[in-house]
């Protein structure tokens, strides 16, 4: 097992802007969010974006763990960032505590950790503009995008 976390992140000096999201098992639309979120990674990454999934839930309900998430990330090829979240520690983030409305997507300032945008359900469209607005046209002023 590999040991990731917050730290991690806040470390890169690259890293600009975190897209945090909480997805289960059981939830489609966590499932169907998973290329998009992809792409958005892909397109920003060099400009300061870094994304990590956490899994709180399989399946069958029972707590995700680190070979679930591992499983969850080879099944969408995604190469940011997937980590298990066993005890649920994002669940006072959703409204009212309620998980049913996973995904709860957040962007975050990694320099103060501050949330910036937070809601529940992918609109990648929205998503996509707030992180337009927020970083830099490129973190290497020499290169385009």
């Amino acid at each position: 097992d590999e040991t990731f976390g917050m730290a991690d992140i806040f470390n890169d000096e690259r890293n600009q802007l975190l897209l945090l999201t909480t997805s289960s098992g059981w939830c489609t639309a966590c499932k169907e969010e998973q290329p998009a979120l992809q792409a958005l990674y892909e397109q920003y990454r060099d400009r300061g974006l870094e994304v990590m999934v956490t899994l709180f839930e399989t399946q069958n309900f029972t707590p995700a763990d680190s070979r679930y998430a591992k499983s969850w990330q080879d099944r969408y090829e995604l190469t940011y960032q997937v980590v298990a979240d066993t005890p649920f520690v994002m669940q006072p983030y959703y409204p009212d505590g309620d998980p049913s409305a996973t995904p709860l997507v957040m962007l975050l300032d990694v320099n103060t950790m501050t949330i910036l945008y937070k809601t529940t359900g992918f609109q990648k469209d929205a998503v996509e503009g707030f992180i337009d607005t927020r970083l830099p046209a490129s973190l290497d002023s020499t290169e385009g995008n």
